[in-house]
Order: structure tokens, then sequence, then C-alpha cells
């Protein structure tokens, strides 16, 4: 639904600014913001991606030919900038981006809350099983083999010095 959504609103952008010439009323078409080449957005210089994406060709096609020419054709050709038009547009994009990102960060605040409740003794993680438990265990084994050095140790969460802890985080 979320994505038809936003196909939706990129459709009716489109169709709507095709048809009245690229202006729609009340809308700023993010004036004062930053393209993706840096320079400030305004309405007479934004364009669509295909046709932002062919003036950043050309411009940078010139730029390769013409290397001496660098400062002539920086100042001359201006690709403009591409943006999304529409509000809702941009605060679906925003929403799907934090959803994306949202899982990282709940693992990145459970990773902090399990090294701040560590304690900062400097402690092994690794133990070995004593020699009853592991004599006590070879007889248990209906294979009778000799296992590996996985099955010989026991693994617990232990303390960590706390500058493995700032490092770790």
């Amino acid at each position: 639904c979320m994505q038809y959504s936003m196909l939706k609103l990129i459709s009716r952008e489109e169709n709507v600014l095709d048809t009245i010439a690229g202006q729609m009323n009340l809308c700023n078409f993010g004036a004062g913001s930053r393209g993706p080449l840096g320079t400030e957005i305004t309405p007479d210089r934004t364009y669509s991606w295909d046709q932002w994406i062919t003036r950043v060709f050309v411009k940078d096609s010139l730029k390769a030919l013409f290397p001496h020419r660098l400062a002539e054709i920086e100042a001359a050709i201006d690709p403009g900038e591409y943006a999304l038009e529409s509000r809702w547009a941009r605060v679906i994009c925003c929403f799907i981006f934090i959803i994306a990102t949202m899982g990282e960060f709940l693992l990145t605040i459970n990773m902090g809350k399990l090294l701040y409740m560590v304690p900062t003794k400097d402690e092994s993680w690794l133990t070995a099983q004593s020699a009853e438990a592991e004599a006590t265990q070879w007889h248990e084994d209906d294979a009778g083999g000799e296992g590996t050095w996985l099955d010989k140790v026991k693994i617990r969460v232990a303390g960590i010095p706390r500058n493995l802890e700032i490092f770790y985080f």
C-alpha cells in the first residue's frame, strides 16, 4: 500500500507538472533547499530526472572534452537541480528511510544496553569444562567420538574492560 501511494504521488506530479508547464500553485518547489549538486534549488532551475541527468551528462562531457576551459564551462553551463516537488512524496520517502534504518538503530541501542550491563572487570568469556564433567559427557555420548574443541568449552557473558566496551560500541 505504501509503495502504491508513493508511485501514485510521483505519477500525479509528473502528469500535473507536464501539462501545466511545470508550474503549480502554492508550491515552493523546495526553494531554499540544496539539491544533489549542492546548489540552491529554485523553481526555474528544477528539472525532472531525465532532463537533469542529461544536462549533467552534457556538462561533464564538455569538461572532459575541453579540460583547458573548465572555468568557462562552470561559469556558462548550469545543469540546474533535481528535486521531488510533492510534499507528501517527500514525507513518504523520509518515512520509508526511517523504517529502513530503525532496525539498525534498535540493534545499536541493544548493543549499548548490553555493554552498559556487562561488568567492566576483565574476565574470560570461555571456560574449560572440568575433567569430571568432561568424562561424564563423553561416557553419555553414544557416538563415542572425541568431539570438537567447542564441546570442551563453556561460553558465558562475562566482564569487558571499559576501554574495550567503548571500542566495541
